[in-house]
């Protein structure tokens, strides 16, 4: 190894793999894994954090766990968690909290830890003395529950909407946000449905769907802090690869492997 070489590897222990979704949000994710680099902490530079990235067909992806067609959804998955095994990622990033729900049953196809978007959110909610959450995902993050079986161990409980507001989450998310498209009727439909947690008695809300995040410089008028689960993820992904701890955020496959 050469001194350049070992010298890359003390300013950054490990290498995230990413398994890219919507191409939108995976941009979110790349310019803020790079954004805390302390090697451009003194002046702009061209540094990043190095990584790897595989992006899956998210269109083909969503058409298929859409028509029930799972065998074949899990199949692209395990492609791109192949690959960026292969190319040498030490943990991997699912830019998806829908996919992170999917990986329990894809155990066999990941040997390096995962890091765990649930992790990042609720560590922040803990940090911010925040307890009581809703939850604004698509409706199959919500059915897995990945966010109530998490909660728990952070002292939090997990608040699910109505069908109604799941289904106007669901429709701003697979018509619009996937594709890029931002709207004010979306702005909306996430600010009422914050509203609603508020009546509940929630103290914050989880944007539980990655690509919410296209929204979010929008939610200025939120009536409760929100926890953006791809901020979170993605500045989480930031310090495990710059500080080598892979026991704060992140999660083996198998269960306590």
């Amino acid at each position: 190894m050469s001194e350049q070489q070992v010298d890359a590897k003390d300013r950054q222990p490990l290498v995230p793999g990413l398994i890219g979704m919507s191409v939108h949000t995976d941009c979110v994710y790349l310019q803020e894994i790079n954004r805390a680099n302390p090697l451009n902490s003194v002046e702009p530079q061209v540094s990043s954090v190095r990584m790897v990235l595989q992006a899956i067909d998210f269109g083909q992806l969503i058409d298929d766990l859409k028509t029930g067609r799972r065998v074949a959804a899990e199949a692209s998955i395990r492609q791109a968690l192949s690959a960026v095994q292969r190319a040498g990622a030490d943990f991997l990033v699912v830019t998806a909290n829908t996919v992170s729900a999917m990986l329990g049953d894809l155990a066999d196809a990941v040997s390096v830890p995962v890091l765990d978007i649930t992790k990042a959110v609720f560590a922040a909610a803990r940090e911010q003395g925040l307890s009581r959450l809703g939850l604004l995902s698509t409706s199959q993050t919500a059915r897995s529950g990945i966010y109530q079986d998490g909660a728990a161990a952070y002292g939090c409980s997990v608040i699910t909407p109505p069908a109604g507001i799941a289904e106007a989450v669901d429709e701003a998310i697979f018509q619009r946000l996937i594709r890029g498209i931002c709207i004010e009727q979306d702005v909306t439909t996430i600010l009422d449905a914050v509203s609603w947690f508020k009546s509940q008695g929630a103290d914050s809300v989880i944007l539980g769907c990655t690509d919410l995040t296209l929204l979010a410089e929008q939610f200025t008028l939120s009536p409760l802090p929100l926890l953006d689960s791809t901020l979170l993820h993605a500045r989480a992904a930031h310090y495990v690869a710059t500080t080598g701890d892979l026991e704060r955020y992140c999660v083996r496959y198998p269960a306590g492997a």
